[in-house]
């Protein structure tokens, strides 16, 4: 268990300094009166200061020590983020609302200071403690109005760092790498270098993985050998009144033996086959007293006889530095991993070695992800794209490549191996070339990726429809357009500059215009297709200047040109049908289309009616007028005046008015029929209550005319039989 230590200090040296610090205060004061001020707990109006944290209590009066010229408050802590409630005893003297805290990044204030008459109090959240430097409380006094005072109270955290060797045998051999595991209660109060260090008889690394810490021991002489390794701390322990910035040591004690095969070294740790197999690698091997010069050695992959033969060493000379020079002539490939190497003769295992065979950097195939979508194997990029790239092939751990004209980062060391590696690119918008070169230590590999031209189905919304003059943007029109004038001319817009944006490319748009004309009644009278229309994006856009516009179609089509039934000729109620849409083979995407629907809407109509009023009550403006007398059949001839219903195509409103002749009781031949026969002009309104599609109806008219026999003018109502042509 941790024992809390209690430090006692000769207090009277406090005392002398702060006679001393005072009078020097008061000098300054007197010459300079600053607006503000800067002390220590010495130069406060405070007392004491009790600090509390988990179940320990320290005071500044009996634990505060000079560390590094300053008086501190150390502490103990286990966890990085420790609790801590503060007690400042105030003098007589002082006011205890005129002191605040100061926001500091190294805590989170969670209770605010209070204060009392005598003291103020406040609670603190510690954040990482071992990371923390020159940790402090800051408070500020404004007991004198005139300036601002600041007292800086120090903290020193301190904590117990246990490291325990976890122990795995006493022998190692020269040539073989071991690994052991230390226990540690914080890692992260662990100073590391992450190097190799050279202790004589062996090398050794530390380095952290996950929440422990590895060792590895690499024997180079024989012997007994205790490792014997104190670990800097980043935050001290406290023992015995002393801070140690050192860990307890470590301690293994082992016996290092020689391999049942010597274990040679060479210089390179990695061995790439020359393009010419003929020709050897050159390379340097420790030297052994066995080893004899001018020889060739086979270089299997087991120590049994029969293995499969990866390389021959042939030795050539001595060399001034302890090495062998040597030539190296690979047959296969290696990796470490997969185990060691041995140096043989007449199959016999001599010595062992290891080092990597790999073969020379070979991009195979390339691979493209973009965002939200699944890696493809494809070389097509698009200016302006953020997207991923996978290089697969051979030996590409050392490979150094660059993708030329665009912007590229490794982003993922793991994700690097002698097989894959994997970047972030992003194409450049104004990208000027075609193709993107792939280079590896500044050399052509003889791959690129091709910079095609975006070519994705665009919303309808760059056509507009021009009728007389009168813009109508087809991405709007979800309705029939009721067009009330004889339509002169009809126009197909393309506005060019509405395709591509600075934030979003579209490319070209392949389209196809399917345009249908039917009458009033519904009838097909022609049928007309564009096809092939290609609109090329405008001089606004970022890449205007680098699309091939030979085959673009030009801004405007008008329909008059190219259809038999001129608009301007078409019957009233006509319907102009444009269904507008991307070519299916142009597009991987799913295609867009509209279909737009122009009537020529009519508000009434004109037609000759030729109908039989039966059993009509004529009233006629004489002596005599009543309406006593019923006619007979009559014949009625009318220039009538048809209304159409208001947001229906083609229907009629149930009434007529027209103008025309009657002849009255024109069907009786005979000589004393009292009604009488006669002609006359009339205007007659009718109401139809049965649908006038039919070629026969029976209308009901009323209306008044006059009688061009008699002369007189008269007023009619009746029913009748209305034949249509």
């Amino acid at each position: 268990m941790y024992n809390r230590q209690e430090l006692h200090f000769p207090f009277w040296l406090l005392e002398i300094q702060e006679h001393i610090q005072i009078f020097s205060t008061i000098l300054f004061v007197g010459f300079f009166a600053p607006a503000f001020g800067q002390g220590t707990f010495e130069d406060s109006p405070f007392v004491d200061m009790i600090f509390k944290i988990d179940t320990s209590v320290y005071t500044w009066q009996k634990n505060a020590i000079m560390i590094n010229g300053k008086m501190q408050l150390p502490f103990y802590y286990d966890s990085e983020n420790e609790v801590a409630e503060i007690e400042v005893k105030m003098a007589g003297y002082a006011e205890a609302g005129a002191i605040q805290l100061k926001v500091s990044n190294d805590y989170i204030i969670l209770d605010s200071l209070l204060a009392f008459d005598d003291y103020i109090r406040f609670k603190v959240k510690f954040k990482d403690l071992t990371a923390s430097n020159f940790l402090k409380f800051v408070f500020k006094d404004q007991m004198d109005p005139s300036k601002s005072q600041f007292y800086d109270l120090g903290l020193f955290p301190h904590t117990q760092t246990r490291l325990q060797m976890i122990s795995a045998g006493s022998e190692l051999f020269i040539g073989e790498e071991q690994i052991l595991n230390i226990s540690v209660s914080n890692i992260d109060n662990v100073m590391l270098s992450n190097q190799w260090v050279s202790d004589g008889k062996i090398n050794y690394l530390i380095r952290k993985k996950n929440d422990e810490l590895l060792v590895h021991f690499l024997p180079i002489k024989r012997g007994l050998y205790t490792w014997n390794v104190k670990l800097p701390l980043i935050k001290p322990e406290l023992l015995e009144g002393e801070m140690v910035f050192e860990s307890a040591p470590l301690i293994k004690r082992v016996e290092i033996k020689s391999g049942r095969i010597a274990f040679l070294n060479i210089n390179k740790l990695e061995i790439t086959p020359s393009e010419n197999s003929k020709s050897p690698n050159i390379i340097q091997i420790d030297n052994h007293e066995r080893l004899s010069l001018e020889k060739t050695y086979r270089l299997e992959d087991q120590e049994a006889p029969g293995g499969a033969l990866v390389a021959e060493l042939f030795t050539q000379s001595s060399m001034s530095n302890g090495k062998v020079l040597a030539t190296l002539r690979t047959y296969a490939y290696h990796q470490k991993s997969k185990g060691y190497l041995y140096l043989k003769e007449n199959d016999k295992a001599l010595f062992v070695t290891n080092f990597d065979i790999t073969p020379r950097t070979k991009i195979e195939a390339i691979y493209i992800q973009r965002p939200g979508k699944n890696w493809e194997k494809t070389n097509q990029v698009h200016p302006g794209e953020n997207l991923n790239i996978r290089l697969e092939g051979q030996g590409l751990h050392k490979g150094k490549f660059t993708f030329e004209g665009v912007y590229q980062e490794q982003y993922d060391s793991l994700l690097k191996n002698e097989n894959e590696i994997q970047y972030r690119v992003e194409v450049p918008l104004d990208i000027l070339s075609n193709t993107v070169d792939i280079y590896n230590h500044n050399n052509s590999t003889d791959l690129k990726l091709d910079v095609n031209e975006y070519q994705r189905p665009k919303e309808l919304d760059f056509l507009i429809l021009d009728i007389d003059g009168n813009d109508y943007p087809v991405s709007t029109q979800d309705k029939p357009i009721y067009y009330d004038k004889t339509i002169t001319d009809l126009v197909i817009k393309f506005d060019e500059n509405r395709i591509d944006f600075s934030d979003q490319l579209f490319g070209k748009q392949f389209l196809e215009i399917d345009v249908k004309i039917k009458n009033k009644a519904g009838n097909i009278i022609e049928l007309y297709e564009f096809e092939d229309l290609v609109v090329c994006p405008g001089t606004f856009s970022p890449r205007g200047d680098r699309y091939d516009k030979s085959e673009c179609t030009t801004n405007t089509i008008n329909l008059n040109n190219f259809i038999n039934n001129k608009t301007s000729q078409l019957p009233e109620w006509a319907q102009i049908e444009l269904d507008i849409k991307h070519k299916d083979n142009a597009y991987e995407t799913v295609r867009l289309n509209r279909k737009v629907v122009i009537v020529l809407k009519r508000a009434n109509s004109y037609d000759i009616d030729v109908s039989f009023p039966a059993g009509l009550l004529v009233l006629k403006f004489d002596d005599q007028s009543d309406f006593a007398n019923f006619g007979g059949v009559s014949l009625a001839m009318m220039a009538q005046m048809s209304f159409y219903q208001p947001g229906k195509i083609a229907e009629y409103r149930p009434y007529k008015i027209g103008a025309g002749f009657i002849f009255l009781n024109a069907f009786s031949f005979d000589e004393n029929d009292s009604r009488g026969r006669d002609v006359g002009l009339v205007i007659l309104g009718s109401i139809y209550p049965i649908s006038r599609e039919k070629k026969l109806t029976f209308p009901l008219y009323a209306g008044f005319g006059y009688f061009l026999q008699e002369k007189i003018p008269f007023f009619m109502l009746g029913p009748g039989i209305q034949v249509r042509f």
